[in-house]
């Protein structure tokens, strides 16, 4: 191997909710690196239920033993109808460090686990 082992690590995005109804989705991507995941635009609601909500996020042997790092973002799409795809615009981000986790959120056969 090249020192690059692959794990996946799954993220799955549920109980969302936001305190107006809008049409929302949300990215999310490994240390600011590699290719940027995100959700379906939702429904106009506050607690938007997405279909395309389970990710597996590659995550390589040199990156799990230093600090990976998720970061999520909130994206509200404004003027949205029909007629219109709207504007995303930025609602919130937010980091989680994964450090001391990263063990216990893969495993050994490269396939997340909750």
């Amino acid at each position: 191997m090249d020192g690059r082992t692959k794990r996946s690590l799954q993220v799955a995005i549920e109980n969302v909710s936001f305190a107006k109804e809008f049409n929302y989705f949300l990215t999310l991507q490994l240390d600011g690196d590699g290719e940027k995941r995100r959700t379906d635009i939702s429904a106009t609601v506050n607690n938007p239920i997405f279909s395309a909500n389970t990710f597996y996020l590659p995550i390589h042997e040199n990156q799990s033993n230093e600090n990976p790092r998720l970061q999520f973002a909130a994206f509200i799409v404004a003027e949205r109808s029909e007629e219109k795809r709207g504007q995303a615009r930025l609602l919130g981000e937010c980091v989680l460090e994964l450090g001391s986790l990263i063990g216990q959120l893969t495993d050994v056969f490269g396939v997340g686990i909750r």
